[in-house]
């Protein structure tokens, strides 16, 4: 588990895990200040 960054956008939490984004339900860390990202969802 290298380079593993764990952030909350935008009511949910994403798992950054290398260059991938996956969305958990846990796992909130700290960090999101490192890596601000818009509120849109494209889904």
């Amino acid at each position: 588990m290298l380079g593993q960054v764990v952030c909350q956008y935008c009511g949910r939490t994403i798992e950054y895990f290398e260059n991938d984004r996956v969305v958990v339900l846990y796992g909130v860390a700290p960090e999101c200040e490192h890596r601000p990202e818009p509120c849109e969802d494209e889904d």
